[in-house]
């Protein structure tokens, strides 16, 4: 089984957690996508400035 990798749309910001590069963003359908699993430290990053504390 593979570990879930972060990825990130350019264009409309979503984020993926999958365990392979997405062709295309999940939302969008661009093929503008980043990986970002190494600046994803914690659950704190998913979270909107409103919730952080």
């Amino acid at each position: 089984m593979l570990g879930l990798r972060f990825f990130a749309c350019n264009i409309c910001e979503t984020v993926m957690a999958v365990p392979t590069e997405p062709s295309r963003c999940h939302d969008c359908q661009n093929g503008d996508i980043a990986e970002i699993s190494g600046t994803v430290q914690s659950d704190t990053y998913f979270m909107t400035s409103e919730n952080h504390s």
